[in-house]
């Protein structure tokens, strides 16, 4: 300020009315603010104080005096707030105001620095700003021709509202906009100041801003913040409103307004008079937005946006926010908006955003999310996992915490789920309980698995948020998320019901998630062209001259690393370390080095207690509160002012609100600190965050926290017993896998051998019941080396290998299954095929065939099982059905060796089970032994089904199998539901019987053409394969016939790259695999019309048919001669020579032979096609008419429609199409190429 202009805050304004902050029943006196402007000036010219020396007094208001003082530290001039209130409620908002627009930079608003305490009292330093009052201002435009002064009042009024436009994007209220609180600067610029009434404001949480206190100037008040304490950005709408009406008043010569504080119609009445005083003056531009600011309802004034572009031409905003700016990274903003507009119109999905550390994700997330708010509907709900957090579910805990808090508003109904959903959203997540509420109208649906239940749980909530709008979660870093909330959003992402988008921020591309995203962004490094443009905006902001060297220089020391620019950036600020870079000196930034080194240059001139504080913030492993760090550091009420040094100097962001809302800057930051820290500092640290945390509420789920940080601190022993707390409130949560890694942890920390025992077979339960085998598998191999007893030993290798085998690990238990064999007496595999060879595939069924058990006279076991007979049994009942896809002959003899040991020792469920295997085999083929095999399993059904869920499943499963060897596809669905439905009934849920009944679902889909039911039965299966690891389950769901899925959304890609995981994953696949394997291939090569590829495959595994044990499974040998039959007809379509006809035929007789029903449809379309081919139209509509009229009958949609298409072409010359209208209905995206898979397509048509 000038020494002759120096009337900030004076006590002699003409405007002079005391900022009134005053409690509910205060509304008549302002005596305790009055008193604390009596109060003397604590300071004198020339005393030092602190580190400032006081040079002159500015001004003296309600809450302070504020000196002109020279800071001996930095060495630079700054202003100096000493808080002088003597209410504490005063002193303290003016504190937290403070601390709220640290973190916000704007050009129009006053830079505030630190906190200090300077002998008794607070003292806030922030810039000085040379120039004046709006008041003095105006007394000088009093003097200027009206035009000039309107126009400069109108250049000061979007000065002021981009200030506020800035505080209201942060959700800041300033809450005291009046004349004495809006400066001129030397360079005619208007800038807002004084914050010490800076209040929030969250339109979701709180629509009305009511509460419980008054705060600003009557005069200046908007009504609705002094009659019904509401405080919003309309509110500092209307006092600036205000301020431009006493403002033109004064410079048109007109009487000043008054206003009413009794009676709310009668001020209102005031202030429309006043305004419409002004209509038919001269700038009318400013009377009409001085007319809208004071409207009367908030909803119609204009916002600050607004009110920044008044009088300004149309076209791209170019106001800044106060906060980063988005440079370089429009393209990929807009990418992920139209991914969101398609969520918003009723999909749902995962974005996955992904870069190295610095390359601005959350600055990109940032601008999503304002984009997501400022859409007006749908509901956005955040999350950041961090590396040290050891909260269960932490993410989703942070985003149960957001929705508690949103939906305890006035303007929110509680959410209704089923009870038990409720109670375990109750149990995982305390905070909801006041929200979520158990419905009385839905059903009370448990399964029994706790896992599939808190995820059913999770699911179910969100469908209850969808109601309410579109439902967006963003879960950043999630590469630190733990496994639980990876299997969460897996879920969330198959729910279905539109409407839901995931955005996952990671520094990788692959997360843990199984379930890949639907779209993926990648940050690279900004150009050289955007990173100058972003510190050329920097220096032009904050008015730094830098040559176009020293902003190349700049550039290439950034590497275009946002994180790297937005360093140099804020050095550019006032007080940083190149604002004073001149052109021709750039001394200061050859001196910079890495830049990395710039907030290590920041934090080595600490004070002592900011560099005391500054590790316990990096060591929390999470946001901690001004409450907690005066505890843990012992400095009571000054870590506020230590804070604010970290927070001044970039190092900590402090959100202010009176929770836990300090946090490190930026990972980068917190790693580096954390790597600068001694073994003493480490210590301390976590020691520190121990001793809190173990004097917290019970209720909060601290246990994790405490164990870590005992870790940390290398205090082992002690750290045992919380961790093992923290397993139990891990599963009390359903975080089964974080309960699992406990369990893990304790292990290992623990020297006594029965405790380790103990934690092992806890991990290896948790870590099944969490979906993660493989986990558990290693668990159980590590009880097998430690356990002393052989028989237990012998448990322990088979349950890992078990679940190895049964995730489709065959590689890594092959050694381990060997020595199980030996130690068994089972068949060797090495002995039976050479593990993976060839030369015994062939089924022996003969061996596998048992008479029905009577229930009324079951075998009973000559003697009791020993424990060897019992494991025997156990692991031949657990391998053969995972073994038979790709081990067929050694699931054979495994069987044989079954088959005797439960006629000997085996139970009624055992000895249903093999009878119900040996029904299901015996129907592998057309004759007398499926005539028996289905009589056999249709008595057994009663005996299953007395016998339980699991003996029920296997039933329904084998009769799937049955039904689809038979081809009897209209039936399939019913007996895999039925299966399934069993499965889950009993709390075991059975994954592995599940999942590899579901996939027949699939082909009977396939078959009806149900395409879109088997989208969505393939995603949900691919979800639960993803979240157990298995691979078994994956390959039998992206292979076959349910590899058409891909084809249907044209995901050739998707579908290769599942392929070669195949491939890696099964590397010799036996006989039943290779057909999975053939039937993707050839379908792939039809589709993409490479016909004489698909024919040849056809020809290549034929002649493996007829070497294998498929030989003898009739549904193989009709689907190799259907497509050999398809694939031939398509080239005959191209090349009417004799051989594709005869190659076409040979197939069409062979399906003729099998005599199936399904078969004969097959056999009657290609004839049919054939006979158009060659031109027999007569003999074509004769078979096709037969073909169409049994395909209806069975309910064969696509080749009843593709029957009906052959007969339009024959009456016609052309095809209406109807098979291809019906797969575009269903969502395939390209009708013309998928067709080729049921029929042959016109050559025009298949183009399509």
């Amino acid at each position: 300020m000038n020494d002759d202009d120096d009337d900030w805050m004076p006590a002699d304004d003409t405007d002079d009315s005391d900022t009134d902050i005053r409690d509910p029943g205060e509304r008549d006196t302002q005596t305790s603010d009055s008193r604390a402007r009596r109060l003397p000036a604590p300071f004198k010219p020339g005393q030092l104080c602190g580190e400032f020396q006081i040079e002159r007094l500015l001004g003296q208001g309600s809450s302070g005096c504020v000196f002109r003082a020279f800071d001996t530290v930095s060495r630079r001039s700054c202003a100096l707030k000493v808080l002088t209130c003597q209410k504490p409620a005063n002193l303290r908002r003016n504190r937290i105001g403070f601390r709220r627009m640290m973190e916000l930079r704007h050009p129009n608003l006053m830079r505030v620095d630190q906190m200090h305490q300077i002998e008794d009292h607070v003292a806030l330093s922030m810039e000085e700003i040379q120039g004046e009052t709006l008041t003095k201002t105006r007394r000088r435009y009093r003097k200027l021709e009206i035009h000039l002064a309107c126009t400069k009042l109108l250049s000061l009024t979007r000065d002021y509202a981009a200030a506020l436009a800035a505080m209201h994007d942060r959700g800041l209220l300033h809450r005291d906009i009046k004349p004495s609180n809006l400066m001129v600067d030397r360079n005619e610029r208007g800038r807002v100041i004084d914050y010490g009434l800076v209040g929030t404001f969250d339109a979701e949480l709180n629509s009305q801003g009511f509460r419980d206190y008054f705060a600003g100037t009557f005069r200046y008040m908007s009504p609705e913040a002094y009659y019904d304490q509401r405080h919003t950005p309309a509110g500092d709408i209307y006092s600036l409103g205000l301020v431009v009406l006493e403002f033109l008043n004064s410079i048109l010569g007109r009487r000043d307004w008054s206003r009413d504080d009794q009676d709310r119609d009668q001020d209102a009445q005031l202030i429309h008079s006043a305004v419409d005083g002004l209509v038919g003056s001269n700038p009318s531009l400013l009377t009409e937005a001085c007319t809208e600011m004071l409207q009367v309802n908030p909803g119609d004034r204009p916002t600050a946006v607004q009110l920044a572009r008044l009088g300004l031409p149309t076209g791209k905003s170019t106001i800044y926010m106060g906060g980063k700016p988005m440079f370089g990274r429009d393209d990929e903003f807009a990418t992920a908006c139209d991914w969101l507009n398609s969520v918003y119109r009723g999909n749902e999905g995962r974005l996955h955003i992904y870069g190295p550390s610095g390359i601005g994700k959350s600055g990109l997330v940032d601008a999503i999310e304002r984009h997501l708010k400022s859409l007006r509907w749908g509901q956005v709900f955040r999350a950041q996992c961090r590396p040290r957090e050891t909260h269960p579910m932490q993410a989703f805990d942070q985003i149960a915490t957001e929705i508690a808090t949103r939906y305890a508003s006035n303007d929110r109904t509680p959410l209704r789920v089923d009870p038990a959903s409720a109670n375990i959203l109750h149990d995982a997540f305390p905070v909801l309980k006041e929200v979520v509420l158990p419905s009385k109208r839905q059903p009370f649906a448990r399964t029994g698995d706790d896992r599939i239940d808190a995820l059913y749980a999770a699911c179910h909530l969100s469908v209850e948020l969808r109601k309410v709008g579109p439902l967006i979660l963003i879960v950043d870093d999630v590469q630190w998320a733990d496994p639980d909330t990876h299997g969460i959003l897996d879920a969330l992402q198959k729910v279905g019901g539109g409407m839901l988008g995931i955005i996952t921020v990671s520094r990788y591309e692959k997360s843990a998630q199984r379930l890949p995203p639907d779209l993926t962004i990648q940050l690279k490094p900004l150009s050289d062209k955007v990173s100058r443009q972003m510190l050329g905006e920097a220096a032009r902001r904050w008015s730094v001259n830098l040559s176009e060297e020293t902003l190349q220089e700049l550039s290439e020391l950034a590497g275009g690393n946002p994180f790297r620019l937005s360093e140099l950036e804020d050095e550019l600020r006032p007080g940083g370390l190149l604002h004073n870079t001149d052109a021709d000196s750039d001394s200061s930034i050859s001196s910079l080095g890495s830049v990395d080194r710039l907030w290590k240059h920041r934090a080595e001139n600490l004070s002592a207690d900011a560099r005391r504080i500054l590790p316990l913030i990096a060591t929390a492993a999470c946001p901690v509160s001004m409450g907690q760090l005066a505890l843990v550091s012992d400095l009571g009420d000054d870590v506020e002012i230590a804070v604010s040094e970290l927070a001044s100097q970039r190092l900590v962001i402090d959100d202010a609100t009176s929770g836990r809302c300090i946090r490190m800057v930026h990972d980068r930051i917190c790693e580096g600190v954390i790597a600068e820290l001694s073994d003493a500092e480490c210590k301390f640290a976590n020691l520190a965050w121990s001793d809190l945390l173990k004097g917290e509420s019970e209720s909060e789920k601290v246990a994790g926290r405490i164990a870590r940080h005992l870790l940390d601190a290398g205090q082992t022993a002690e750290a045992v017993e919380y961790a093992k707390a923290a397993a139990s409130e891990s599963e009390m949560s359903f975080a089964f896998g974080e309960a699992a890694q406990w369990h893990e942890r304790v292990e290992a920390l623990t020297e006594s051998t029965d405790e380790k025992v103990v934690h092992l077979i806890q991990a290896a339960r948790l870590f099944i019941q969490g979906d993660q085998p493989i986990r558990a598998a290693q668990q159980y191999e590590k009880l097998a080396k430690a356990s002393k007893s052989e028989d237990q030993r012998l448990e322990y290798r088979i349950a890992a290998t078990q679940l190895l085998i049964r995730a489709g690990r065959f590689d890594q238990s092959r050694a381990s299954l060997n020595e199980l064999a030996t130690s068994l007496g089972l068949p060797k595999p090495d002995r039976a095929l050479g593990w993976l060879a060839s030369a015994r595939q062939r089924f022996q069924l003969q061996r596998m065939k048992l008479e029905l058990p009577r229930l009324d006279n079951h075998q009973t076991a000559s003697s009791a099982p020993s424990r060897r007979d019992e494991l025997r049994l156990s692991l031949c009942q657990n391998l053969v059905r995972p073994l038979l896809m790709f081990h067929p002959t050694y699931a054979s003899e495994l069987f044989a060796s079954l088959a005797k040991q439960v006629q000997r020792i085996g139970s009624s469920e055992d000895q249903t089970a093999i009878a119900i295997a040996s029904a299901t085999i015996a129907c592998c083929d057309l004759g007398q032994r499926r005539t028996q095999g289905e009589t056999l399993l249709r008595d057994l059904q009663a005996t299953a089904t007395d016998l339980g869920p699991k003996t029920t499943g296997d039933y329904w499963s084998g009769k799937a199998m049955t039904q689809l060897m038979a081809l009897n596809w209209s039936a399939v669905n019913k007996s895999v539901e039925a299966s399934v439905q069993a499965y889950t009934s009993d709390g075991s849920s059975h994954p592995f019987e599940v999942g590899n009944t579901r996939w027949m679902g699939l082909w009977a889909d396939w078959y009806r053409g149900l395409w879109t039911q088997m989208r969505k039965s393939t995603d949900a299966i691919l979800v639960d394969s993803s979240q157990r690891d298995d691979r078994i389950e994956h390959f039998v769901t992206t292979t076959g016939l349910a590899s058409a899925t891909w084809l249907g959304r044209d995901a050739i890609d998707d579908l290769t790259r599942r392929d070669e995981h195949n491939q890696e994953c099964f590397v010799d696949p036996g006989p039943i695999a290779e057909w999975f394997a053939f039937l993707a291939d050839v379908q792939r090569s039809l589709y993409n019309g490479e016909f004489q590829q698909a024919f040849d495959r056809c020809q290549q595994f034929e002649r493996v048919l007829t070497k294998s044990t498929l030989s003898g499974i009739q549904v193989a040998r009709i689907l190799v001669r259907q497509f050999g039959a398809l694939s031939a007809l398509q080239l005959l379509q191209s090349d009417p020579r004799s051989k594709w006809r005869l190659a076409a035929q040979n197939c069409i007789d062979h399906l003729q032979r099998e005599k199936l029903p399904c078969a004969l449809v097959l056999a009657d379309l290609y004839a049919g096609i054939l006979l158009r081919l060659i031109g027999d139209d007569d003999g074509s509509r004769k078979k096709t008419v037969a073909a169409q009229q049994l395909a209806t009958e069975l309910d064969l949609m696509p080749f009843q429609l593709a029957a009906e298409d052959n007969l339009d072409q024959l009456r016609s010359g052309e095809r209406i199409g109807l098979l291809s209208h019906r797969m575009q209905n269903q969502g395939i995206v390209r009708p013309g190429q998928f067709e080729r898979l049921y029929t042959v397509p016109p050559r025009d048509d298949a183009s399509s």
